[in-house]
């Protein structure tokens, strides 16, 4: 898993430096997907196969898991990436965004609240602490600076090929946090009509706490 995490962000920084506005969401992702293929398979000589698989949305693309389109990367909005690499059958579950130029006033206002929300989400993720209870953190969080009901899909759970499939943790029976575990933790903002943000990251749970997996800044204004 830290070598899948390593392999997307690698990938996600090319896509960084090469994105401009105009592009096409499936050549963003065809950008994303070669170079993990290409770079992640023999990478630091433990790899012997790396695939991804990513939906990207530019702009008012950006929604509900919906298909990768044509619609164009604009300057001043937001295009997300939802990736998934896998290194020789382990997985890594990010969300990561890119934007060309300086995004526009709302798009940094959203990123301001969801940082916030994001952040005191993974200072819940430690051992003995409920899953159950980091969902609903970050709902209520969401809530707050102005989106309740937000998002739609899970937002705190394993990382893998079913992630998204019920029981979620929200809905279930509260589950202790284990040292040793995997969580994506992805909290998401949709605004009517199109647009908004999600972040994701990959955290292992140790003894005293978590550690993120990925290097690429959740923050795209510092990426």
């Amino acid at each position: 898993m830290r070598l899948a995490n390593e392999i997307a962000t690698a990938a996600m920084e090319h896509v960084r430096d090469h994105i401009r506005p105009g592009m096409r969401e499936s050549e963003v992702g065809a950008m994303f997907e070669g170079h993990v293929h290409a770079n992640g398979t023999g990478y630091k000589g433990k790899v012997e196969l790396a695939r991804a698989m990513t939906l990207v949305w530019a702009g008012p693309g950006i929604r509900t898991f919906t298909s990768t389109g044509s619609r164009p990367v604009l300057e001043d909005e937001p295009t997300l990436l939802e990736i998934w690499v896998c290194a020789d059958g382990y997985w890594s579950d990010l969300t990561k965004n890119a934007c060309p130029g300086t995004l526009r006033r709302e798009y940094d206002e959203l990123l301001d609240g969801l940082l916030a929300v994001y952040n005191a989400a993974v200072a819940h993720v430690r051992p003995g602490a409920s899953l159950a209870a980091l969902d609903l953190l970050i709902r209520d969080g969401l809530a707050e600076i102005g989106y309740p009901g937000q998002p739609s899909h899970p937002i705190c759970h394993g990382v893998g090929a079913r992630a998204h499939e019920p029981p979620f943790a929200h809905q279930a029976v509260p589950t202790p946090i284990e040292a040793g575990m995997v969580l994506a933790i992805e909290p998401g903002v949709y605004w009517p009509g199109g647009g908004g943000l999600r972040l994701e990251d990959n955290y292992a749970v140790s003894a005293t706490g978590s550690e993120r997996l990925s290097n690429y800044p959740d923050d795209l204004r510092t990426a």
